[in-house]
Order: structure tokens, then sequence, then C-alpha cells
């Protein structure tokens, strides 16, 4: 803490010397504070929030010349380019030196289709006087085995243009067998009905054996807006990056990459250019992005397994978008295109969307007394309660847990729990106090000692490239299984119905499903699907068909946030965003999804630590992003005071708001008056509410919104209570606030 003459008190945290980053290290090291405000400072206070580190100050000197150490740079996020209207040209598709001009109305690509399909150009009618260029070279890539062909080199037949209505579709035949390649189709790129450039490559296998292909498409590489350092990207991964830092990004479409849309923008330019896929079937691939020295090169790179021959080999639709503004811009038109077939399964519940603290526990830990053979809910939930002032939903982790049939499969050994009669009623008690309950089945694990798993594992679980089968460790007795078996889906489905009837919960959890991760891929030849197989659609037909066998009451849970198709068959996820996102990048850990999608629930699980020793700093983010917190420390122990003392503020702003926090009116990383301090933004009926992150590692105090203002609003900063007086002009108001470093807030508009 600098405590100055002034009486302002700004805390910091140092930046340590020999790294040249903000950190505290082992061992001697020297610290700087610098960039201090021009102010007598009246003393110094360092304060240590680690129960099991010492700090010895040995020497403070002060350098009152000109600043020798520079703060290290904080990714921060440029003011939004406004959405303007562009001079549009005709969309049609012209030949042109060997190839053809294929105009959208504000894109225009020139395309090579003699000997080779090559990508020479792109025009952007929307970036105004700041130039667009991409490096010329293939749009695809064609493979077998070790062979990979450009679309330079693969042997192209006679192009067509055809017209249809609006629409002119250009195509153009491939074929990659004389360059030993058993891949041959067609590649079309359609103009007219909107202001997309949209590609489709429809591919099929040659031959009489089976092949396994490869196929990347688009590549698209060395895109630039102006210069390499003012080219900005959007990237869609879990959670979301907007920046401009070199980096290179390889995500799978699921719960790595859930939506569909990428862009590269420039804050000096009134334009940008989306890429997007519109696919509704769950072809996996993985998206891929590049920011070097040469710009930002984008690839999609399919999922290769074994085709039979004349199989069709699956890519979506592809679009290329020039537009107007910034990355938002290429959201909202995403977002449009979503919002457009996404339907869930079942209506949104409204008591599961007002839901943000949820606490897991054990049966066979606090939940029961083993000696008296007693259930404790009663205990549970009041201690839960007294801690942070609420307690919104109790998750029961190990309900079904056996030791004699093992912790998975069978959910139905009620007896070694003291029958299912007392659960029930347990369970009972916690609802009527209030508090919804749910119930942990896992997705993929089940024990081959369970009665069910005895006969039946062995039929269903995953099988690697060698045959083996997939076991949750080695030695293990729980078999992961294939979710794209007809046999598993139909236990689990049967499952869920069962313990929904017997114990009726609130809410059931399907472990592990929604990373959809390379880890469970499927090499079976048993199970009716090709080898090897992701487990991208047999997750969203299993979670389908466990949705389906619920009441619709029942909330249905994965761990993780899906990809946007297969989060319609489910009411929420836990999600590791904040965990995984990478803070250099992202500092702010935006989590997109939850804003593109606001009615799909999202528990953001930060870490399994205890939150001790202030290590809690991630705690902050879910606030940041109005989600809800997954937490499992026991209220003994398990926080440092910072810790619980956040919680239970939070958690008291989240729910005495909910109004704003569940609504659909949400927007992320609003324009704010400090790059490096990051707003959202929740609007209900009657008040808005702006979440505030300060990315700097000093305290901000100033300025930080500007936003519309009525008659009579009232503002508040939602931590401290404290009325805020805003500097209106006109229908604006400018907000104030004080912000700690690395520190959230939020202020509440009351109309």
């Amino acid at each position: 803490e600098v405590h100055y003459a002034d009486g302002v008190v700004d805390e910091m945290l140092p930046i340590a010397l020999g790294a040249g980053a903000h950190q505290v290290r082992t061992g001697p090291a020297v610290y700087c504070l610098t960039d201090l405000r021009p102010a007598a400072i009246h003393s110094l206070v360092l304060r240590n929030r680690m129960e099991t580190a010492r700090f010895c100050v040995t020497a403070i000197t002060l350098n009152e010349g000109e600043a020798l150490t520079l703060e290290p740079a904080i990714t921060g996020l440029p003011a939004p380019v406004s959405v303007t209207t562009p001079e549009r040209g005709q969309p049609g598709i012209q030949p042109v030196d060997g190839g053809f001009a294929i105009q959208s109305g504000v894109l225009r690509m020139d395309l090579q289709t003699a000997g080779g399909v090559r990508l020479r150009g792109l025009q952007n009618r929307c970036t105004g006087d700041v130039p667009m260029r991409v490096d010329p070279g293939p749009l695809f890539e064609l493979g077998k085995g070790e062979k990979l062909l450009t679309s330079e080199q693969v042997t192209v037949g006679e192009p067509a243009v055809e017209t249809n209505g609006r629409s002119t579709t250009l195509r153009v035949p491939v074929d990659g067998r004389p360059g030993g390649v058993p891949v041959a189709g067609e590649l079309f790129i359609e103009v007219g009905e909107s202001d997309d450039i949209l590609m489709d490559l429809r591919l099929t296998v040659t031959g009489e054996t089976p092949v396994t292909p490869v196929v990347n498409f688009p590549t698209i590489r060395g895109l630039q807006l102006g210069g390499v350092e003012d080219t900005w990207y959007l990237w869609g991964r879990k959670g979301g990056i907007v920046g401009q830092r070199p980096t290179n990004q390889r995500q799978a479409y699921g719960g790595e990459y859930p939506i569909q849309v990428a862009d590269v923008f420039s804050p000096q330019a009134p334009g940008g250019l989306a890429l997007l896929t519109y696919d509704l079937r769950d072809i996996y691939r993985h998206w891929e992005l590049a920011k070097d020295e040469t710009g930002v090169s984008w690839k999609m790179a399919y999922w290769p397994y074994e085709h039979q021959p004349s199989g069709e080999i699956e890519t979506a639709p592809t679009a290329l978008r020039a537009h107007s503004g910034d990355w938002r811009e290429a959201l909202a038109i995403y977002k449009s295109w979503a919002h457009s077939w996404y339907r869930p399964q079942v209506a949104r519940k409204p008591w599961f969307q007002g839901i943000f603290y949820y606490q897991q526990t054990w049966a066979w830990g606090e939940l029961r007394d083993r000696k008296a053979g007693e259930w404790r809910m009663a205990e549970a939930v009041n201690r839960y309660r007294d801690y942070f002032g609420c307690l919104d939903y109790l998750h029961i982790f190990d309900f079904g847990e056996s030791p004699t049939y093992g912790r998975v499969g069978d959910y139905n050994h009620y007896d070694e729990l003291g029958g299912l009669d007392a659960m029930r009623a347990a369970i009972a008690q916690a609802k009527d106090m209030g508090v919804p309950v749910g119930l942990y089945i896992e997705g993929y694990l089940c024990d081959e000692r369970g009665i069910w798993g005895r006969e039946n594992v062995s039929k269903y679980n995953i099988r690697r490239a060698d045959g083996t089968p997939l076991l949750w460790a080695a030695g293990s007795t729980e078999h992961m299984m294939c979710p794209a078996s007809q046999g598993w889906r139909k236990h689990l489905a049967e499952t869920y119905a069962r313990v929904a009837g017997e114990l009726a919960p609130s809410g059931m959890y399907i472990d592990q499903y929604g990373f959809i991760d390379l880890g469970k891929v499927c090499n079976s030849r048993e199970h009716g699907h090709p080898v090897p197989w992701p487990p991208i659609r047999g997750e969203k037909d299993t979670t389908q068909a466990i949705r389906a066998a619920l009441p619709p009451e029942i909330a249905n849970i994965t761990e993780e946030t899906p990809n946007d198709v297969n989060s319609q068959h489910q009411d929420g996820a836990l999600g590791y965003s904040v965990t995984f996102s990478d803070g250099s990048l992202m500092p702010h850990r935006v989590d997109l999804f939850r804003f593109l999608f606001p009615d799909f629930k999202v528990f953001q699980l930060v870490q399994y630590n205890a939150f001790t020793q202030g290590a809690w700093h991630l705690l902050k983010y879910p606030f940041f992003n109005g989600e809800a917190t997954w937490v499992h420390a026991d209220v003994a122990g398990g926080y440092c005071e910072d810790a619980h003392q956040f919680l239970k503020k939070a958690f008291s702003i989240l729910n005495s708001n909910e109004d704003a926090f569940c609504s659909n009116d949400v927007e992320p990383l609003v324009s704010t008056l400090q790059p490096t301090v990051f707003a959202n933004r929740f609007s209900g009926e009657h008040k808005t509410v702006w979440t505030l992150f300060n990315a700097e590692f000093r305290t901000f105090r100033g300025d930080v919104l500007r936003v519309p203002h009525a008659a009579g609003t009232k503002y508040e900063d939602a931590f401290s209570g404290e009325q805020i007086l805003p500097r209106v002009e006109g229908d604006t108001a400018t907000l104030p606030i004080t912000l700690g470093p690395k520190g959230v807030g939020a202020i509440i508009a009351q109309r």
C-alpha cells in the first residue's frame, strides 16, 4: 500500500525486476514500484496475505529522477468501431484471367481455377481506406496418410456458373486422384443471398478400398488490415479471445471451441472479416489460428476417420463475411444465425437460472453420520447458509457409490447408505428448506464389478487403436464407455429416469460430458460407428436421450459447456473457461458463450484446491461474467477470510439482482473509458448492472463508464453500497469507480 500525504491510498503489486513481471518470487529479489502518483508519499505498508510465507525487507531505495522501470504491458481493448454502411458492389461471379471474380457486394474474392484452385486475393469494401491483404495460396488441402495435396495441386475440371434467382453459384470439379489422393468432388461458392461468400466443399472417397482422408478447409494465410500490429482477432475458443498478440491456437469444435465464428479487425479500420461455419450436424474439426509477422492465418482441420468407397466426406458450409464495425459485429452475425435454429429441448427453468452458489458435498462424508446411521441434511444446509448467507444448490457427488459394486454404473445400492426411503427423505428435507438438490451420475465410467457392468462393459466400452479397453486409470475396474454405443446410451437414459423417480432430485449431473475431447475417441467396430470416432455426436445423442427420459422440471447438467448444437439438450453445465484462459491474451477471462446463449446456465469451476493462502483470485471472474460458482471446499478451513467475504458479498449481489443477471439482454466487454478496465452489462426490466474488472496491478480510481442516462436513475457501487454521483451531460452519465489491483466491482443503475 502506498499512503500519500493527501490521504489517498493505492494498492500495488510490485514488479520483480529479475522477471520483469508483477510477481512474488521465492528467495532474495529486488522489487520495484513505478508510475506513482505525482504526490508526496507519507508511508509504505507491505501486506502479506499468505500464512506460510514471510517477507524480510533489507533495503529500500528511492529514484526521484526519470523512471528506469516501465510497467509491463497489459492487453487492453481498443474503443469500439462504429457500424457504418459501406458502398456496395453488385453481387455476382465473373470469369477473369484463369479464374473468377466472386463478389458478395461487400467482399470480392479473386479465385484461380486454371491449373489448380488458388486464392489470389480478397478485397473488403467495409475497411474503407485501410487495405486488407491476404497471402495468395491454396484454399484447401486433401490428403491420405503422409500424402497431402494443396488445392493448387489438385486436378480441376471445367468450372460452371449457375444462377438461381438472387443466388449465383460457381461449381469447380476437383480431383485428388492424379496426385495420389483418392478423393474427388466439387467446390461450390455461392453469393447473392446474403453478404456471405459461402463455400461448400463436397467430396467423396474414390476407389474400392476404405480410406482415411485428410481434409483442411479453408486454409487462409497472412490476413492483414493495415499492418500486422494493427490486425486484431476474435477467437471463439473456450472463454474467448479478443487480442492482437502473436499466438498459435488449435481447438476442437466442442468444449474447446464451442461456437462457430472467428474474426479479424482493426481499430483503425471501419470493418473486418469474419469466418463462420453453418454446421448443424456436429462435424468434428479443429479450428486453427496463427498470428505472427505475416498476419493472421486460419485453418479448419476435419477429423480423419475411415470412409468406405463412395463415402461422403463431411465438411461444413463455410462463409467469409465482410462487415462494418469490429469483433462485436462478427459475434452479432453469428448470434443471429445461431438463434434462428437454437431451440432448447425443454423449456428453461427460472429457479435454475437463479442459482449462483453451487455447493458440492458427499453422502459418504458430511451428509450422514455413519455410526448413528442418520442423515444430517439440515445441519449441512444450515452450515453453508450461515457461512455464505445463502445456499442456492446442493450437489451430492457420491449418492450412488458402493464399496462392493463400485463408484459408478449401477446407482441403486441404497442399502449401503441407510436405504432408499432415508435418502429420499433427506433430499426432500433440503428441498423443503428451499435448497434444490442435484445428483451425480457418470456419463462415461462404468465399473466392471457392478451388476450391469459385469455383463456389459466389454460390449460397450471405448476401445483404443490396439483394441484394448480404455480404463479410467491403469489397473482400474472403471471402464470408459462409448457414448455412441446404443447399449450404454439406453442404460444411462433408463438409469437417469429410474433415479429421478426414486429420489426426486432437482437436478441431475452427467460427469465428463461437454469436453468432447480426443481422450474419448473410440476404435471399436462393434458399436455401429466409423473408426476412429470422436465423441461429439455420441454425447449429443446420449444427452438428448437423458433429457427425454427426465421429467422436464429436473435440470440436466454436464461437466463442461459443450458446443452450441449440443447445448440445446441440457439446461446448463459446469465451466472451465476461467481456469483454462490465458491471462496474458485475455486478462478479463470473459466467457463469450454465456453472453451468446444467456439462458444456458454456467457454473464456473475455477479450482479444486482450497481457497487459502491468498490463492482465490480466480473466484473473481465468475462474478465478472455474471455466472454461478461451483465450490466443494469445506467451510472449516477451506477459505481464507478474504475469499470468504468476497464470495459472501458476490453471492449477495448476484442473488439480489437476479432479474438483471438472468436477463437475455446482456453484453460482453462493453466500452469503458480505461482500456485495461473491462465491463460487462446485464439489463433487467428496471435496473442495469455493469460488472467491472481492473486488469492493472494497481488501484484504479476515476471515470470508468459513459452510459445512457434517464432522469431519476440512481447509481450505486454494489460492493460498498455507496451511491455514485454521476456527471450528467444531457442523456449521458459518466460514472466513476475505485477498483483494487486485479479487482472486480459492480455498478447498479436503478431506474
